[in-house]
């Protein structure tokens, strides 16, 4: 029986990420206000995005009876960030 496994896995930090400046911006204690109608689409690029990948495949065979080959894959992925479309554009579920 052979048995193989592999593994990859991967950390990005300080990628570009978008921050969008919403009407829940707060200045220390002042009391919140009405947002300004000429900054609703301002925005704020940051450094700070993070995305972690890993993955691991394992693979086994073996020759059973009348040497028949006998063969079994698996494979598992996981990957999570906070900035999907490179950090800039808003997710969005809609294909165009």
């Amino acid at each position: 029986m052979v048995l193989d496994v592999y593994y990859v896995g991967n950390h990005r930090y300080d990628s570009v990420r978008d921050q969008p400046l919403g009407e829940r911006v707060r200045f220390g204690t002042l009391p919140a206000v009405a947002p300004d109608q000429r900054l609703l689409n301002a925005s704020n690029l940051t450094n700070h995005g993070i995305s972690n990948y890993n993955g691991i495949t394992a693979s086994s065979s073996q020759h059973v009876k009348w040497d028949l080959p006998f063969r079994f894959n698996y494979t598992y992925s996981h990957t999570s960030d906070d900035g999907s479309n490179g950090g800039v554009l808003p997710y969005s579920v809609q294909i165009s």
